[in-house]
């Protein structure tokens, strides 16, 4: 199918409801942000969401959770949500803590695997920050190479130890298991170090996607975590721990 026009560029809440265009999306690009972060919403829809692909090959919406999100926010959000169309609303706890927590993180990967369910041809699901700079052109090029490799997981890839009880990581290194036989982390009880991508930016075909979503394991982790509403900044290894224990992944 050909692209939209400009005049009718998709917006994630588009995407959501199967608009017209929809099966010329490749990327759907989440962005992981606060509730208050307005500004920064702000300062990606005049920079990098400028780009020509956006609407057509490319949906961005913007991942806000709304439990214990006070209810002057909500207001605000769903006026934003009206305004722009580019939210998209998850059911976790949001603003408790300054960093993106295990259970946003992997709700974000399984509503992204939802709205991607059906698609005529397989898209890829990303994740950045809304700190972050998305280079769409380079990254949609790079994409364009990787579109048969079902189960891809890619981005800047780390090794870490991570501790599924207690939450935490242990063990940080660019490459093998020095650092997490330095700092005995098996005597934590620590896992094994696997490989994760840093939230800077992290990709998954959709069908990986999917099978992330489907895993009764990774679930059981992100919901251990919901009730831990002061867990942090581990978001990104949980996630690479959760990758790991799916078959054939393509690092």
């Amino acid at each position: 199918a050909s692209p939209p026009d400009s005049s009718q560029r998709l917006s994630c809440a588009d995407y959501a409801s199967r608009k017209p265009g929809w099966d010329a999306v490749r990327l759907v690009m989440g962005v992981a942000t606060g509730p208050s972060n307005r500004k920064r919403r702000d300062a990606i829809r005049q920079t990098w969401m400028r780009w020509p692909s956006v609407g057509r090959s490319v949906v961005v919406c913007f991942a806000v959770g709304r439990r214990q999100v006070p209810k002057s926010l909500l207001v605000q959000l769903d006026a934003e949500a009206s305004l722009h169309r580019d939210l998209l609303f998850l059911p976790v706890s949001d603003g408790c803590v300054s960093m993106v927590s295990i259970g946003k993180a992997y709700a974000y990967w399984s509503a992204a695997s939802r709205l991607t369910r059906g698609a005529p041809v397989m898209p890829f699901i990303a994740k950045a920050d809304d700190d972050s700079f998305v280079n769409l052109p380079l990254l949609e090029q790079m994409l364009s190479k990787l579109h048969c490799v079902e189960r891809l997981y890619l981005g800047a890839l780390a090794f870490v130890g991570f501790h599924p009880l207690h939450l935490r990581n242990c063990g940080f290194a660019w490459g093998g298991s020095r650092a997490y036989e330095r700092y005995a982390c098996a005597a934590t009880g620590a896992h094994p170090p696997v490989p994760f991508a840093l939230g800077q930016l992290q990709v998954m075909a959709a069908p990986l996607a999917a099978r992330l979503a489907a895993s009764a394991e990774a679930r059981a982790l992100a919901d251990r975590a919901e009730d831990q509403p002061n867990t942090n900044a581990n978001e990104d290894a949980a996630i690479g721990l959760m990758v790991s224990r799916l078959r054939n992944v393509t690092y």
